[in-house]
Protein backbone atom coordinates (compact mmCIF):
# COMPACT_ATOMS: atom_id res chain seq x y z
CA UNK A 1 0.00 0.00 0.00
CA UNK A 2 1.18 3.49 -0.79
CA UNK A 3 1.14 6.14 1.93
CA UNK A 4 1.93 9.82 1.64
CA UNK A 5 2.50 11.87 4.78
CA UNK A 6 1.18 8.88 6.76
CA UNK A 7 -2.08 8.85 4.77
CA UNK A 8 -2.99 5.64 2.91
CA UNK A 9 -3.62 6.07 -0.82
CA UNK A 10 -6.06 3.75 -2.58
CA UNK A 11 -6.10 3.40 -6.35
CA UNK A 12 -7.03 1.00 -9.10
CA UNK A 13 -5.40 0.36 -12.41
CA UNK A 14 -7.24 -0.55 -15.58
CA UNK A 15 -5.26 -0.95 -18.75
CA UNK A 16 -8.63 -1.35 -20.50
CA UNK A 17 -8.92 2.45 -20.42
CA UNK A 18 -5.66 2.84 -22.33
CA UNK A 19 -2.08 3.68 -21.55
CA UNK A 20 -3.03 6.07 -18.74
CA UNK A 21 -4.99 3.41 -16.88
CA UNK A 22 -1.97 2.04 -15.07
CA UNK A 23 0.44 3.55 -12.61
CA UNK A 24 3.69 4.29 -14.40
CA UNK A 25 7.01 3.89 -12.58
CA UNK A 26 7.49 7.66 -12.86
CA UNK A 27 4.20 8.23 -11.05
CA UNK A 28 5.22 5.85 -8.29
CA UNK A 29 8.61 7.63 -8.07
CA UNK A 30 6.92 11.04 -7.78
CA UNK A 31 4.61 9.70 -5.07
CA UNK A 32 7.65 8.38 -3.21
CA UNK A 33 9.35 11.78 -3.62
CA UNK A 34 6.28 13.49 -2.13
CA UNK A 35 6.33 11.10 0.84
CA UNK A 36 10.06 11.44 1.48
CA UNK A 37 10.12 15.25 1.07
CA UNK A 38 6.86 16.42 2.67
CA UNK A 39 8.41 19.40 4.48
CA UNK A 40 10.37 20.60 1.44
CA UNK A 41 7.41 20.33 -0.94
CA UNK A 42 5.13 22.17 1.51
CA UNK A 43 7.79 24.87 1.99
CA UNK A 44 7.99 25.32 -1.78
CA UNK A 45 4.22 25.59 -2.07
CA UNK A 46 4.17 28.11 0.80
CA UNK A 47 6.79 30.17 -1.07
CA UNK A 48 4.66 30.13 -4.21
CA UNK A 49 1.64 31.26 -2.20
CA UNK A 50 3.65 34.18 -0.82
CA UNK A 51 4.86 35.21 -4.28
CA UNK A 52 1.35 34.94 -5.73
CA UNK A 53 -0.23 36.66 -2.75
CA UNK A 54 -2.96 34.06 -2.40
CA UNK A 55 -3.85 30.42 -2.58
CA UNK A 56 -2.79 28.35 -5.56
CA UNK A 57 -4.79 26.73 -8.30
CA UNK A 58 -3.29 23.56 -9.75
CA UNK A 59 -4.12 21.29 -12.64
CA UNK A 60 -3.04 17.78 -13.52
CA UNK A 61 -3.39 17.12 -17.22
CA UNK A 62 -3.34 13.51 -18.32
CA UNK A 63 -4.03 12.28 -14.80
CA UNK A 64 -4.58 8.64 -15.81
CA UNK A 65 -6.02 7.09 -12.66
CA UNK A 66 -5.61 10.26 -10.54
CA UNK A 67 -2.92 8.77 -8.29
CA UNK A 68 -0.61 11.80 -8.21
CA UNK A 69 -3.41 14.26 -7.51
CA UNK A 70 -4.48 12.16 -4.54
CA UNK A 71 -0.83 12.02 -3.42
CA UNK A 72 -0.65 15.83 -3.56
CA UNK A 73 -3.85 16.12 -1.53
CA UNK A 74 -2.45 13.69 1.06
CA UNK A 75 0.82 15.61 1.20
CA UNK A 76 -1.14 18.78 1.96
CA UNK A 77 -2.95 17.30 4.98
CA UNK A 78 -3.14 20.16 7.46
CA UNK A 79 -2.13 22.62 4.73
CA UNK A 80 -5.22 22.56 2.49
CA UNK A 81 -5.49 26.33 2.88
CA UNK A 82 -2.54 26.67 0.46
CA UNK A 83 -4.48 25.33 -2.54
CA UNK A 84 -7.78 26.83 -3.61
CA UNK A 85 -8.57 24.32 -6.33
CA UNK A 86 -7.03 21.26 -7.93
CA UNK A 87 -8.41 20.35 -11.35
CA UNK A 88 -7.74 16.82 -12.50
CA UNK A 89 -8.45 15.76 -16.06
CA UNK A 90 -7.69 13.27 -18.79
CA UNK A 91 -9.40 11.90 -21.88
CA UNK A 92 -13.04 10.97 -21.40
CA UNK A 93 -12.29 7.23 -21.25
CA UNK A 94 -10.16 7.79 -18.12
CA UNK A 95 -12.62 9.93 -16.15
CA UNK A 96 -14.38 6.94 -14.61
CA UNK A 97 -11.08 5.61 -13.26
CA UNK A 98 -10.13 9.05 -11.88
CA UNK A 99 -13.53 9.30 -10.20
CA UNK A 100 -13.12 5.81 -8.71
CA UNK A 101 -9.70 6.76 -7.31
CA UNK A 102 -11.01 9.99 -5.81
CA UNK A 103 -14.02 8.33 -4.22
CA UNK A 104 -11.74 5.64 -2.74
CA UNK A 105 -9.72 8.45 -1.13
CA UNK A 106 -12.44 10.66 0.33
CA UNK A 107 -10.49 10.54 3.62
CA UNK A 108 -7.71 12.62 2.02
CA UNK A 109 -9.50 15.91 1.37
CA UNK A 110 -12.51 17.15 3.29
CA UNK A 111 -13.80 19.43 0.50
CA UNK A 112 -13.38 16.94 -2.34
CA UNK A 113 -15.89 17.40 -5.17
CA UNK A 114 -16.00 15.00 -8.07
CA UNK A 115 -17.72 16.67 -11.01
Amino acid sequence: MTTINGVPINFDESWDTGIGGGLWTTGRAMGRYFDQNVSAVIANIESLVQVKGGRLAAIELGAGNGFLSVCLMALLQGHQHLVEVLNVTDLSDHLGLITKTFLANSHVWSKLKVL
